[in-house]
């Protein structure tokens, strides 16, 4: 009877560890991408067509959209030499 007792506990244990709400899992994700390499986050909207050609370029990749948007975003900027003209520029 003992023995019942303790895997009753130890399974009602581990359901109450994994029986979290989608809440306390995103901001438990959003934690563990605060520590990747100083990594901000960015809200926003982007027309349909736009998000249209991030998905199917990500696809075509076989990269995330993460990845395709910090390459183009690197890859212009070293193609304007670290610099940016204009109004509001970085330079």
């Amino acid at each position: 009877m003992a023995v019942f007792k303790w895997v009753i506990r130890c399974f009602v244990f581990v359901v109450c560890l994994m029986a979290k709400t989608n809440l306390e899992r995103q901001r438990e994700y959003r934690e563990r991408q605060k520590q990747n390499e100083g990594a901000h986050r960015l809200n926003g909207f982007v027309s349909a067509e736009a998000y249209g050609v991030l998905t199917k370029l990500a696809r075509h990749y076989r990269i995330t959209q993460r990845e395709l948007l910090e390459r183009l975003l690197m890859d212009e900027w070293k193609r304007e030499g670290g610099k940016c003209g204009g109004r509001g520029g970085l330079s």
